[in-house]
């Protein structure tokens, strides 16, 4: 279900992470405590994810460290992924490089190894030890 009075953008998503593979069309959506994402296919829903104070996968909501931990393969902070989805720098800019459309990171650590770039409306994070790549580009409604 859609996060009321909020915005919504069209996306294209593609996800490998552990246990979840997808490349689709779906809708963002952002209100100011919560993000979900919708992908569909043949106007069916493949994938609903919803953040607030928990993660919620389809019906299965998990603490946000205890889903970093199991889809991410390592539990990060509480707003990890919400961060991601939001287009927004990760722990607390680290490494931060602004360029002229946005800015990247390259983060390291004893179990993860992060590749984060936003630029304009496209978003790639690629998680090196774990095998994990989510990119997302905001479709243009025109």
């Amino acid at each position: 279900m859609p996060l009321k009075k909020g915005k919504s953008e069209p996306v294209y998503v593609s996800l490998k992470v552990q246990g979840l593979r997808n490349a689709d069309f779906g809708f963002l959506y952002e209100k100011q405590k919560g993000v979900s994402l919708e992908l569909y296919k043949l106007a069916q829903v493949l994938l609903r994810l919803k953040i607030e104070d928990k993660i919620c996968l389809e019906q299965a909501c998990f603490e946000k460290k205890a889903f970093n931990q199991r889809y991410l393969g390592q539990a990060y902070y509480d707003d990890f992924l919400e961060d991601i989805l939001r287009f927004k720098p990760l722990f607390e800019g680290k490494n931060l490089v602004q360029n002229a459309c946005g800015f990247s990171q390259n983060l390291q650590g004893v179990n993860y190894d992060i590749r984060y770039q936003v630029c304009d409306k496209e978003m790639l994070f690629i998680e090196k030890k774990n095998n994990i790549r989510l990119s997302i580009k905001k479709v243009d409604n025109e």
